[in-house]
């Protein structure tokens, strides 16, 4: 009966159960989606509006109804920090003998997020929290009330702070 058993020692054993947890992770990372978006916590504020489009609730921020146009800006630069260095060639001399060069390569920005590695995603989505927000931050400093015109009365309604609940 222990002849058809293979005897392995431990060390071998927890040897190979660290080879297998390494390709595991590997194979997580490979499969993992590749998404800005879901890696982000915060999204750009949209405009102010209405709780449930009801002019008898509170004025508010959310970014449940986030502004995609700016997501899409944000994105534009998620992308572009990974954009390649240039390889810079020598073309001639200037008038003074100073070589003039040229960069041949640089600029190349990934079209897609799927294009960028899970380390270059995750390293976007940090810095595009960092960067939305600043630009909430700004959103509410500058939007403080909202216009509610009912029959030509015009009549201005304070926006709640997001974090607070309080007027702004």
């Amino acid at each position: 009966m222990y002849d058809s058993m293979t005897v392995v020692d431990t060390d071998e054993l927890m040897e190979l159960k660290k080879q297998a947890e390494e390709i595991n992770k590997r194979i997580a990372e490979l499969t993992a989606p590749k998404n800005i978006a879901y890696r982000c916590k915060v999204k750009p504020y949209g405009l102010p509006y209405f709780l449930d489009n009801d002019a008898r609730n509170p004025v508010v921020f959310t970014d449940r109804h986030y502004d995609t146009d700016a997501w899409a800006h944000f994105l534009a630069l998620g992308k572009m920090i990974h954009a390649e260095n240039g390889v810079f060639k020598t073309r001639g001399m200037s008038w003074r003998r100073v070589p003039f060069y040229v960069d041949e390569l640089g600029g190349n920005v990934p079209k897609k997020v799927s294009d960028l590695t899970q380390e270059e995603v995750r390293i976007s989505a940090e810095m595009l929290e960092k960067m939305i927000s600043i630009y909430n931050e700004y959103m509410v400093r500058m939007h403080t009330c909202v216009t509610l015109d009912c029959e030509g009365i015009l009549t201005e309604v304070p926006v709640q702070h997001p974090e607070s609940g309080t007027e702004i």
